[in-house]
């Protein structure tokens, strides 16, 4: 029975790994821009070259055969980043401790935070205290991740200048992106402790 179940997982993951590698693909196509003269950036390259790179990468050929080349350098690990020009594979590892040393940091901030918030609320309630804290929670699961990250840039990084809006070196640079990833999360920890210590939260 568990094979069964493991097995057609695994036959309804094709149709979704191919929507989503078309999907990718596509995406250098419909995004408005040039991808070479992304690639170039301001370097002055005539049209006679930006026409041989083209050739290059086999973005004259046709949209089918493009896949097909896609999804060859895909699976054998030769795909390149049209920006940098750097194998897809290589610039997953160079990023990948950063991802993880942002998500690990979101995940305790947000499982402290989060039971320390449902605690508060679940000892003081139907007071103000527990309805500010339910209505601040609300708030955390209902605003976008990436509205929040737009408002807290302009706040604190370009407003207030106390915080870089971007980098890697730094506890500074750590603040706002952990604080966004952490929001949602700690407003779910925060009610769901709060409904499993008492009433359910208004």
């Amino acid at each position: 029975m568990i094979v069964r179940l493991a097995l057609r997982r695994l036959v309804l993951m094709v149709p979704v790994l191919f929507i989503v590698s078309l999907m990718v693909f596509m995406m250098v196509h419909l995004t408005p821009g040039d991808p070479v003269r992304a690639m170039l950036g301001r370097s002055g390259a005539s049209a006679e070259e930006v026409e041989n790179i083209r050739q290059q990468l086999g973005l004259n050929d046709p949209l089918p055969l493009q896949y097909v080349h896609f999804m060859t350098d895909l699976a054998t690990g030769e795909l390149k980043s049209i920006r940098t020009q750097q194998p897809v594979v290589q610039e997953f590892f160079d990023r990948f401790p950063r991802t993880l040393e942002l998500a690990v940091l979101a995940l305790i901030v947000a499982t402290v935070l989060g039971f320390v918030l449902g605690i508060i609320a679940a000892t003081h309630q139907n007071s103000w205290i527990d309805s500010l804290t339910m209505v601040v929670s609300l708030l955390g699961v209902s605003v976008p991740g990436f509205w929040l990250a737009l408002l807290l840039i302009f706040i604190f990084a370009i407003s207030l200048d106390w915080l870089p809006a971007t980098g890697t070196e730094g506890v500074r640079s750590l603040i706002l992106p952990v604080t966004v990833l952490a929001v949602e999360q700690i407003a779910l920890i925060a009610r769901l402790v709060r409904a499993n210590s008492g009433s359910p939260p208004g």
